[in-house]
């Protein structure tokens, strides 16, 4: 019964290390002989410093943004797993941003991620917007993420296997 009930649960693994919250996505796989297998998944960055929120990555110059297969001349300025800040060059491009239905986030060393997102304000050349981000996407995004705050903070992650 209890094989049954933690092989559906949604389970998570919180680490703290400094100032951050790490929130593995735990999976337990039951075996024939009915062993638990866990699997930790790649990890939610969270900052606890002021209000907690998603850690942001603001070096962000190997991140392009691809609406309707062109490469278009917008810099990324910020980027969560759940948000990104856009720097538009004119207002023209925030509406060709907003209409498009084929956006791509390019992330340097993986690739091409289909994008959807919401606009949450947008002021003067700056596009903030809320990344909808499932399956395959959100645990692609999530990985680069995380790759790059364990690459910037390392003194971190020293002891750690």
């Amino acid at each position: 019964m209890v094989a049954k009930v933690l092989g559906r649960a949604k389970l998570t693994l919180l680490a703290e290390i400094s100032h951050y919250k790490l929130w593995f996505p735990l999976t337990l796989q039951v075996d024939a002989l009915g062993q638990f297998t866990p699997t930790l998944g790649i990890p939610e960055v969270l900052e606890l410093q002021g209000k907690e929120r998603s850690w942001r990555m603001t070096n962000v110059s190997d991140v392009t943004i691809t609406v309707d297969g062109e490469p278009q001349a917008l810099q990324v300025r910020s980027i969560s797993s759940s948000g990104i800040a856009i720097q538009l060059p004119n207002a023209k491009a925030a509406e060709r941003l907003m209409a498009s239905r084929n956006v791509e986030m390019w992330l340097a060393e993986i690739g091409a991620l289909q994008l959807d997102f919401e606009p949450v304000r947008y002021d003067s050349s700056l596009m903030a917007a809320r990344i909808n981000a499932q399956g395959k996407e959100r645990e692609t995004l999530r990985q680069f993420i995380f790759q790059r705050h364990r690459a910037e903070y390392a003194h971190l992650y020293q002891n750690i296997g």
